[in-house]
């Protein structure tokens, strides 16, 4: 992938964080877009590494496995851009660790807002679960990302542009960018 960051030697990574359904992968691209970087997503980048599925990696070899790769990507990603983790990354202390010494924005909505995006979806955490696991797991979790994070966007819009347009103001105003 050729991006303008790697055409001019821009070092800048800014992970993006949160819960699935709140926006990272479209905030994400339109962000990198925006910002002249390049915008990769981890779970797709373990997918074309290990030539399968995200389903299919945890099916064959379980969440555990499937952690790992994760985690030994992450800690290793050398890449700038623009860099969309999946929602489970923060299971692990040393992701956690890793993440909020680096440019981590905590993408968060409220949980209703993110239910009514994916409760139809095909997502194997949708289909297997009821609305209270996603809730309770939801909760969970938003502690782990505040925790990950060196910024939290509340992303209660649901138009693209004006989530986009907050995003950047806040990343305008925050003067500890690390480059």
């Amino acid at each position: 992938q050729k991006c303008r960051s790697f055409i001019l030697g821009a070092k800048m990574q800014i992970f993006l964080i949160g819960f699935m359904g709140v926006g990272k992968t479209s905030i994400g691209k339109q962000l990198a877009n925006k910002m002249g970087l390049c915008f990769y997503d981890l779970d797709a980048e373990i997918e074309r590494k290990e030539n399968l599925s995200i389903s299919e990696i945890f099916r064959l070899y379980g969440e555990r496995k499937f952690r790992d790769i994760e985690s030994d990507l992450l800690l290793h990603w050398d890449k700038p851009g623009i860099i969309s983790c999946g929602v489970g990354i923060i299971e692990i202390d040393v992701n956690r660790d890793y993440l909020k010494h680096k440019n981590t924005i905590f993408l968060q909505a409220d949980f209703e807002i993110i239910w009514g995006r994916v409760k139809h979806s095909d997502r194997p955490l949708i289909k297997n679960n009821t609305k209270i696991d996603v809730y309770n797991l939801y909760n969970k979790r938003e502690r782990y990302y505040s925790e990950s994070s060196t910024i939290t966007i509340f992303l209660n819009s649901l138009v693209l542009h004006k989530n986009l347009d907050l995003v950047m103001r806040k990343i305008e105003s925050k003067k500890n960018i690390i480059v």
